[in-house]
């Protein structure tokens, strides 16, 4: 509060009435859960307290009533608030069913919907990101500085509409490869909705030269901007030079991943819906006499994103990474999957079992970059096939595996 020494008149100031509604309904041992915030705009924070109880503070920072929508799970509310005001909104109980589904915005595959800001040009461009496909652009720009709004950036439209729904999630995601920035860059996302109207920030994540990085920005908006008629985003860099982009998406959460790889029948098929180097990723299975020689790696190294996983150990060893994939329509696949060893190994192979008819596999062969090895015309005769990794190595032996693809022969 603020007091007057002189005449003794004091008032309440903002942080005593922020302060009241923290102390209030956030219990002592609550930890912080995610919640969005449009910076300058609504600004908000989520706690869940020792009993379970969630805690929800929103601050309205504009001059104007503004409606906001509460997500938990698949249920949903509206509330209007006041101009520059504070809520508190408390619930307690079990969550039913799960966030939105992350969607592609563009993976830059199979269309030419995107052009280059002032100061740049773009061009098409082979991708090894592969969180999407094969294809991604490249970006050259000519001069260094604030790119703004609309220089020194590409600009990429939706690939199926003319507009997105960006309001349901939290973030944006991208992949990078920064070809200029040794000591690594950040990246400036400008959204643009239907009306023209624009929403600017700048990514906390830092790119890493010459590899593949995954980005995530918030999807922001200030006062007007319309989040569910996203029409462009532009993606600038203040250094000049050259910088390739793929895989566009909106998500909820760091460990939600990304879309499917187009037609891709295969569960977290790059090692990244966990968000970390987990145990037991999702959908696989570690197996083999030597399971603790199989694990998930995180580094700038992997063919696409943060994770890949690894066949090692210092010690002679046999390794199997799985998943079967069930309810498949007899008929025939294909199996693709980024590789790379050190060689040396008694075997070393991609295969597909478990399908109706003899193993098929595919010796994944000696090469530091990534290459891409593939097994066609599997045949599937009994509604289910099991895909995987398996190495029987010796001491000091590796082989790495990312974006595994199974999917219909017809849609490859």
């Amino acid at each position: 509060m603020t007091i007057d020494t002189q005449t003794g008149n004091w008032e309440y100031n903002v942080d005593y009435y922020t302060l009241g509604h923290v102390s209030k309904f956030v219990d002592p041992g609550a930890v912080r859960i995610d919640s969005t915030s449009l910076d300058g705009n609504i600004e908000t924070v989520a706690f869940k307290n020792p009993d379970g109880g969630k805690v929800l503070v929103l601050a309205n920072l504009q001059d104007a009533a503004q409606t906001v929508k509460i997500r938990w799970g698949d249920r949903s509310m509206t509330y209007t608030m006041l101009p520059e005001s504070l809520v508190t909104m408390t619930w307690s109980g079990t969550q039913t069913g799960t966030d939105t589904e992350p969607i592609w915005f563009n993976n830059l595959e199979n269309n030419t919907n995107y052009s280059a800001g002032t100061g740049a040009s773009v061009s098409p461009a082979a991708s090894t990101a592969n969180l999407g496909g094969s294809n991604g652009i490249k970006l050259t720009t000519t001069a260094n500085g604030d790119p703004g709004t609309a220089s020194q950036c590409a600009t990429i439209t939706p690939q199926e509409s003319a507009s997105v729904d960006g309001s349901p999630y939290q973030y944006l995601t991208f992949s990078v490869k920064d070809m200029v920035n040794p000591g690594s860059c950040t990246v400036k996302v400008t959204f643009v909705d239907m009306n023209g109207n624009e929403s600017s920030a700048w990514s906390h994540e830092k790119t890493v030269y010459e590899n593949w990085t995954r980005v995530w920005v918030p999807v922001g908006g200030a006062l007007g901007f319309d989040r569910t008629h996203i029409a462009q985003i532009r993606l600038g860099f203040y250094w000049k030079g050259d910088y390739y982009i793929d895989d566009i998406a909106f998500c909820n959460g760091y460990s939600d991943g990304i879309p499917p790889l187009s037609n891709n029948l295969v569960s977290n098929a790059s090692f990244e819906d966990d968000g970390s180097a987990v145990a037991q990723p999702k959908g696989w299975h570690f197996e083999g006499a030597n399971p603790e020689s199989t694990y998930l790696e995180k580094n700038s190294n992997s063919a696409s994103g943060r994770f890949h996983v690894v066949h090692y150990s210092p010690q002679t060893h046999d390794a199997y990474t799985w998943q079967t994939i069930y309810d498949l329509p007899n008929g025939t696949y294909t199996l693709r999957a980024m590789v790379q060893s050190g060689g040396g190994q008694t075997q070393n192979k991609i295969l597909a079992t478990d399908f109706g008819a003899t193993e098929m596999s595919v010796d994944i062969p000696v090469s530091t970059p990534w290459v891409q090895v593939e097994i066609d015309n599997i045949q599937v005769t009994n509604g289910k096939c099991t895909v995987g990794f398996y190495t029987e190595g010796n001491s000091g032996d590796w082989s790495c595996v990312d974006n595994i693809e199974f999917f219909p022969a017809s849609s490859g």
